[in-house]
């Protein structure tokens, strides 16, 4: 038997022997060290098993799949998604789960990819889960390589809600793309409707034999036209084609000597500035060597939009037969007022004079009293009669004349009551026409006067006052009174219109001591036809009587 020989350098050497107080400190380093690892081993398992919560409670799905689409492991919330316990769904195939031949081509198409490439695969695709749930998701696979292989980390993101509000979104694009469609289609239709409207308007504009002026709110020029109307013949003065505020056309005209362009302003500045509802006023022009032309203005407001409407129009025919009609009627008062004078008054005169015969041969009895009554009453009679002769057919009233027919209506008038007569000794009336409407318009005023006013005394005044003729009727009364419907400011409306035939202003206004006073004021270069227009400037006084509104009486 062989004999085992020591080795004296390392068999042959023992282990140092420890004291008792070094081996409980090796002991309690020991205790230590293991209490220490414990300590480390429990903080690593609850590490562990938070990692676990936060991977079975995330808010997306978390799969881990082979190359063939096998599910190897899944989260709480893949699960829950997809509607299976994890214990069925580990080791089944995804593509089980895809919805139709569409979204399993999808599937495969993405797994494909995990397989070709070596990065990160999204696909959008529909899975039907358990109960026929139809589950928009997105998966994200990620390539890691594993001891057995690769798998791919997949994310199964739930897009439920997003492709709800893909849903909404579509429709309401779609909405609004057919709230488009419809806004274009008004648009069009509002369009086309504005273009007729304007055509309509142009037709409209073309179609009056008028100058038509449209205003904003300052006076500037919108819109113009001059249908029927050349511009050298346009109704109150020539437009130039740059001009841009109406109102310092007017005044330019007016410096000029344009006839109406001073009342034109006033009336547009005081329908422009809300003081007047509308403006009317008629003016004579005369254009070339050709006859006076009449024409009207009439201003009135821009519904809604702070302008004005002018309106031009020519009314130079109704002008001529108002005239002729005024003509006729004179001519019949002098036939009616010469048939009085010559026949009426000669037969009740030849009357008279057989009664007074009569009475003279039975002047013995009683029939002879009642005759001389008969006659007194006769020759009464042919006064009165004589009184309206006159008053038909006075005097010959010419450019001349006006003034003596005057004085002799006042002489007449003043045997019955107080009546005056002024007039000033530069007063040229120049137009027979002119001479013959004033006489009327006094005429009538004293008539009012005299019947409804109750009077005590009436003044008839002729005077010159700057470029106008005014006439002016003033009486004492008791101003207007109410009449009857038919017969409500017939006077005033006769007076107004030989007034307006003349081109003249007339009103009338009640006076604050009692009393009416009636004027008549008439431009002098309108009684002188033959002389031309005179210049009318802003310096040239216009009586009160040509911008007062008229007021209706009788």
């Amino acid at each position: 038997m062989a004999r085992k020989i020591s080795n004296p350098g390392r068999a042959g050497r023992r282990p140092p022997s420890l004291s008792q107080g070094d081996r409980e400190d090796h002991e309690d380093q020991l205790a230590a060290q293991n209490e220490e690892l414990r300590r480390a081993q429990s903080e690593l398992e609850a590490s562990r098993n938070r990692y676990a919560q936060l991977y079975d409670r995330a808010p997306v799905g978390y799969l881990s799949l082979d190359g063939r689409g096998c599910i190897m492991e899944i989260n709480l919330t893949g699960a829950r998604k997809l509607r299976m316990a994890r214990e069925q769904l580990v080791g089944s195939q995804l593509s089980l789960f895809a919805d139709g031949a569409a979204n399993l081509t999808l599937l495969l198409e993405h797994l494909r990819k995990c397989r070709s490439w070596l990065e990160r695969v999204v696909t959008r695709l529909d899975l039907r889960v358990p109960g026929g749930v139809v589950l928009p998701v997105q998966l994200a696979s990620a390539p890691e390589r594993a001891e057995k292989g690769t798998l791919y980390f997949t994310t199964l993101t739930d897009l439920t809600e997003q492709a709800a509000a893909e849903t909404a979104l579509r429709h309401r694009d779609e909405a609004l793309r057919r709230l488009n469609e419809e806004l274009e289609l008004r648009v069009h239709d509002r369009t086309e409707a504005l273009r007729k409207s304007e055509a309509l308007k142009r037709g409209v504009f073309a179609s009056i034999v008028a100058e038509l002026v449209v205003l904003d709110s300052q006076g500037g020029i919108l819109d113009l036209s001059k249908a029927g109307i050349a511009p050298e013949e346009s109704a109150l003065f020539v437009v130039p084609s740059e001009a841009q505020n109406y109102l310092e056309i007017c005044q330019r005209a007016a410096e000029e000597g344009h006839d109406g362009a001073s009342q034109a302003a006033v009336g547009i500045a005081a329908v422009l500035g809300g003081n007047l509802q509308k403006f009317h006023t008629e003016y004579r022009r005369t254009v070339a060597e050709e006859e006076d032309r009449w024409f009207s203005l009439t201003v009135t407001p821009l519904a809604e939009a702070g302008g004005a409407v002018l309106l031009h129009e020519e009314i130079s025919e109704r002008k001529n037969l108002e005239r002729q009609i005024l003509e006729i009627s004179e001519k019949e008062r002098r036939r009616i007022g010469q048939d009085l004078h010559d026949g009426l008054c000669q037969h009740l005169t030849g009357t008279a004079l057989m009664a007074a015969a009569l009475a003279r041969s039975l002047s013995d009895g009683p029939e002879g009293g009642r005759a001389s009554e008969i006659a007194r009453f006769i020759r009464t009679a042919v006064e009165e009669t004589r009184h309206v002769a006159r008053g038909l057919h006075p005097v010959e009233i010419d450019a001349c004349g006006l003034s003596s027919a005057l004085q002799e209506m006042v002489d007449e008038i003043a045997r019955r009551m107080p009546c005056e007569f002024e007039c000033g000794e530069d007063v040229d009336v120049g137009d027979a026409e002119v001479a013959v409407n004033f006489y009327r318009i006094a005429q009538e005023a004293v008539a009012n006067a005299l019947k409804h006013a109750e009077a005590t005394r009436v003044l008839v005044s002729l005077q010159r006052s700057g470029n106008y003729l005014v006439l002016t009727v003033e009486d004492d009364g008791i101003g207007f009174q109410p009449l009857t419907e038919s017969h409500k400011g017939m006077g005033f409306a006769i007076m107004r219109y030989r007034a307006s035939t003349l081109g003249a202003k007339l009103d009338s206004m009640v006076l604050p001591g009692g009393g009416v006073r009636v004027r008549c004021s008439l431009p002098l270069h309108l009684g002188r036809r033959s002389r031309g227009p005179a210049p009318l400037t802003d310096s040239t006084p216009v009586p009160a009587a040509v911008s007062a509104p008229a007021t209706n009486g009788d």
